[in-house]
């Protein structure tokens, strides 16, 4: 799948809030291997400190939250799901990254140090 097409798919998970169902390649240190179908909450698109696009969410089969680098997602399809932020969710940048698209009412979002409760 073309990556401009995968980028499209996400920014519209993101401003619609409808989960994705997608495939990536992991480094397991013996070669790349893929995890397939997974299905993905998009919170973030942007690029990293390195200026590598990526995309930070929560991987509801897996139950974590996820920062999946751009260049290892193989497929992303776009489901009818929608879902709503979770309440749990926070997310930590610094100065030089660049965010273009966000999840509406995405509020748990920091730059600089952790934050504790209630401090």
């Amino acid at each position: 799948m073309d990556s401009n097409v995968i980028y499209e798919i996400i920014e519209r998970a993101i401003n619609d809030k409808k989960e994705l169902i997608i495939n990536m390649k992991y480094a397991s240190g013996h070669g790349r291997d893929t995890l397939d179908d997974l299905s993905f909450q998009p919170y973030i698109l942007g690029d990293d400190t390195m200026q590598f696009g990526f995309v930070w969410g929560y991987l509801s089969s897996n139950h974590l939250y996820y920062k999946i680098l751009l260049e290892n997602i193989i497929t992303a399809k776009l489901t009818s799901r929608k879902f709503d932020v979770k309440d749990d969710a926070c997310y930590q940048y610094i100065d030089e990254e660049s965010h273009f698209a966000m999840l509406d009412k995405f509020k748990n979002y920091f730059r600089g140090p952790a934050r504790i409760a209630n401090s």
